[in-house]
């Protein structure tokens, strides 16, 4: 496979040239001028004329700039096999961990590979901070233990950039939609432990700690919101039918249940497809087929399991309902991580 280093720049320092000239003897080069302005043209205007340079006339952020260089090389290289690495322009991430990370995902075509780093180190203190409580909410999340979730340096194929380019996020926050978004579409994600090297311009990030902290943490909200809104407008709508059915006990929960699993799927639907992950109508069809696939499966055993103890054990049906959902849900959590474990055994 081709090698592609995808660099989205915003007024960078001399360490952007340093770092397309080094990945030259391995990377074709695209880099993405994020509206930097003209103080920075003399800069750009030294990368290589063998690299490709795309300009934004005004900041659109990283994550827009990522979505531009993906969809150019979706264009240009329509119809090759390649990896695609994406990197910052201030040289923290070396080349030889950046080839690390490409022939991993050379090797592994159907995952997202990241570049994962030392937090623990002395210099590194507040991202290691920031990624304590983005790795936790992942792992709530999704069940995905990531140590490292803000890595700028991950690799990919061209078989997920369809799936890179439905991701909603325009800053910093494309970065954590991009794992949630894997990981809810079932795309392992492994890591390979990497090295960091912070040079003087490192300083200069345009990273601002309240207003990125929060676009990020707020994708982990609208995740964690669209399966809460769920769950209240299932359990809400069971009640009122158990209430307002007849007193046939194994019917009206049957009854209830399916009902009320069909509507707060809808719910959850609706809200991932509109408001989470804003998929585009290309991309609705799959996700559902491949959503209402997996409700239907969790509808009959949930089911079957609310009939079960209510009918046959006469337990309270308000309160089986709450402990069936809990319980399915530490199934599926444990499932999910031990087959993520698995995948990441494989890969490695």
């Amino acid at each position: 496979m081709e090698f592609i280093a995808l660099i989205p720049s915003y007024q960078p320092d001399d360490n952007l040239i340093r770092v397309v000239l080094e990945f030259m003897q391995s990377f074709h080069i695209v880099v993405v001028d994020d509206g930097s302005g003209d103080d920075y043209k003399d800069i750009f205007s030294m990368i290589p004329k063998v690299c490709t340079l795309i300009t934004h006339e005004v900041n659109k952020g990283k994550g827009m700039a990522i979505k531009t260089g993906l969809k150019y090389i979706q264009e240009q290289y329509k119809d090759k096999e390649y990896v695609i690495v994406t990197l910052d322009d201030d040289g923290k991430y070396s080349y030889e961990d950046s080839l690390k990370v490409a022939q991993k995902a050379e090797k592994n075509p159907d995952v997202l590979v990241l570049g994962s780093r030392n937090l623990k180190e002395a210099n590194m203190k507040k991202s290691a901070f920031g990624n304590f409580l983005a790795r936790t909410l992942m792992k709530i999340s999704t069940g995905n233990n990531i140590y490292d979730t803000q890595t700028g340096l991950r690799a990919f194929t061209n078989k997920n950039i369809e799936n890179l380019l439905e991701i909603e996020g325009k800053r910093y926050e494309y970065e954590t939609s991009m794992i949630l978004y894997l990981s809810r579409e079932k795309i392992p994600i492994i890591e390979v432990p990497i090295k960091t090297v912070y040079l003087d311009g490192a300083s200069k990030s345009h990273y601002n700690p309240l207003k990125d902290s929060l676009r990020i943490f707020k994708q982990f909200l609208k995740f964690a919101m669209s399966s809460i809104i769920g769950f209240f407008v299932d359990f809400i709508l069971f009640s009122i039918l158990v209430f307002a059915f007849p007193e046939d006990l194994a019917m009206k929960v049957l009854i209830a249940n399916v009902i009320a699993r069909v509507a707060s799927s809808i719910v959850n639907f609706i809200i991932n497809r509109f408001f989470v992950f804003k998929l585009k109508k290309g991309k609705v069809l799959k996700y559902a087929i491949k959503y209402f696939g997996i409700a239907t499966v969790s509808m009959i055993l949930n089911t079957a399991l609310l009939v079960l103890f209510v009918d046959w054990l006469g337990w309270n049906e308000y309160a089986t309902k709450l402990i069936v959902e809990f319980v399915l849900f530490l199934v599926s959590y444990t499932f999910q991580k031990i087959i993520i474990a698995k995948s990441k055994q494989q890969k490695n």
